[in-house]
């Protein structure tokens, strides 16, 4: 054989038990390479070890490397196609990746029984476990530690419920039944604003938070108000004209057209749509599908932007003001690995909150992988918050990554940063006590919500909310409808 351009490595134990023999705490560290090549030349004849060009030795594995290889293994483990066709996420509490180190890790073989402790306690138990739950269903695989094992907890993701208060969503809309119960809602905002009315002039440096709700109250009235007779003359203008062709709708979504209306940015999706688009292919497939549908019907479309607008009405005339009210919204990803995810899901609410309804908002530096989160301060910043709080799976080619959204009240003068610290802190107590075996895997003090949305590699976004699909990255006014789809619209008191 010809060897001429071949790079040969060999691997041995060779002097492995003489530098074991060494004293102190460095063990064969201590003693240098000098055992490994005294051992190296005993073995071989000399005439082969002096054509051998280097010997390298090898150290003892340090914990920190023994993990690394412990979140290798166990990325492999979840990358089978099994569970990779089950889009199962794997989550590991820091207790117990130490549980599996110190179960697998041997001074003397190494990592090579981390492999056997995996497959012993997650691998086996797993496929289980796996087999009693719907295959179609993305599943977070938790591990915890028990005592000195480790726990497996899976949870089975669920979407949110389909917003159902606007009478839009109905078979048949009807234009009348919405704006009866629109009217009162105008009148008892009516009442409010005069009770929050300011007597006399208005100074710039004495803007109250009553003034502030005041001045966001008599806009929305004033919207509202106009928008409900926009709706009345848009019906009757369609009831003077006369019936189109079929063949007409289609220009809706003409590829002449610079831009797209409103109702034609979305798509109305079935109720399974995240568990069947779960991939960028799938996707484009769907959207390749259905390239010339018109989008959303357009009475539907008028009457849930006008349901969306009266919820957020019907919540600022019964919430009162907070002075300098301030939530934060944490977004990490379960697996706690940094995505650019983060950011963009970051940036895209915090651009919505301050653009449509006129909040100031602040992306916060924690300094932490896998974690991002925003400052949001002004009227209503709670109840915003909190209706974008559950879990917003990133669809990307490398599969799903589902990230949490954590809303919390910031009380005043409060450290954000110090808060964020606060939830991971109660985390960390609550995986203490469960592996002491005090507490229950099942008792998660921070559960991780139910998906809101999927968000297509930075693209289009489906609003399982909604059951909404954006041909392209959503609007800012679209994604505002989307949320205030998460407030109730009050029936009428007959």
């Amino acid at each position: 054989a010809d060897f001429t351009n071949c790079v040969i490595i060999m691997t041995s134990n060779l002097g492995v038990r003489e530098a074991q023999g060494g004293l102190g705490v460095g063990g064969h560290e201590s003693r240098g390479d000098e055992a490994y090549m005294q051992a190296a030349r005993r073995f071989f004849r000399p005439e082969f070890f002096n054509r051998i060009d280097r010997i390298v030795p090898f150290t003892r594995l340090e914990r920190n490397e023994i993990q690394q290889i412990a979140q290798h293994l166990l990325q492999e483990v979840f990358a089978r196609e099994g569970l990779a066709r089950r889009f199962c996420v794997l989550q590991v509490d820091a207790l117990a990746m130490e549980r599996v180190v110190d179960k697998g890790y041997h001074p003397t073989l190494g990592a090579r029984a981390i492999k056997r402790e995996i497959e012993r306690q997650l691998t086996r138990p797993l496929s289980s476990r796996l087999s009693e739950l719907n295959p179609q269903v993305p599943t977070i695989v938790h591990l915890l530690a028990r005592g000195e094992d480790v726990a497996v907890r899976l949870i089975p993701l669920e979407p949110v419920e389909r917003a159902g208060n606007s009478l839009a969503a109905e078979s048949a809309p009807d234009i009348d039944a919405l704006v009866a119960r629109i009217d009162p809602l105008l009148n008892a905002a009516e009442e409010v604003l005069e009770s929050l009315q300011p007597g006399g002039a208005i100074q710039v440096d004495a803007v109250t938070p009553d003034l502030r709700r005041y001045f966001a109250l008599r806009e929305q009235v004033q919207y509202l108000d106009n928008a409900v007779d926009r709706l009345l003359d848009w019906r009757d203008r369609e009831a003077e004209r006369p019936s189109a062709p079929v063949e007409a709708s289609a220009s809706l979504v003409s590829e002449n057209r610079p831009r797209r209306s409103q109702l034609s940015e979305a798509l109305p999706v079935p109720d399974d749509a995240w568990l069947t688009m779960r991939s960028p292919n799938q996707l484009q497939a769907f959207l390749t599908e259905h390239a010339e549908d018109p989008g959303e019907d357009e009475l539907k479309g008028r009457m849930r932007r006008l349901s969306a607008s009266a919820s957020s009405l019907a919540l600022m005339t019964r919430r009162v003001s907070i002075p300098d009210e301030q939530a934060l919204l944490v977004l990490r990803s379960v697996n706690g690995q940094h995505s650019l995810a983060l950011r963009g899901i970051a940036d895209s609410f915090a651009a919505m909150l301050r653009y449509r309804f006129d909040l100031s908002t602040e992306l916060l530096a924690l300094g932490k992988q896998g974690v991002a989160a925003v400052v949001v301060s002004g009227y209503l910043a709670h109840e915003f918050c909190q209706a974008l709080g559950g879990i917003h799976l990133w669809c990307s080619h490398t599969g799903l990554l589902p990230i949490q959204a954590i809303s919390m009240p910031l009380q005043h003068g409060a450290d954000p940063a110090v808060v964020a610290s606060e939830l991971d802190q109660r985390r960390r107590d609550w995986a203490e006590s469960v592996a002491r075996g005090n507490g229950s895997v099942e008792e998660d003090p921070v559960p991780h919500g139910k998906v809101l949305q999927v968000h297509y590699n930075g693209g289009p976004v489906l609003d399982v909310r909604t059951g909404m699909l954006s041909r392209e990255r959503p609007s800012l006014a679209l994604m505002a409808s989307w949320l205030l789809a998460a407030f109730d619209l009050p029936e009428v008191s007959v």
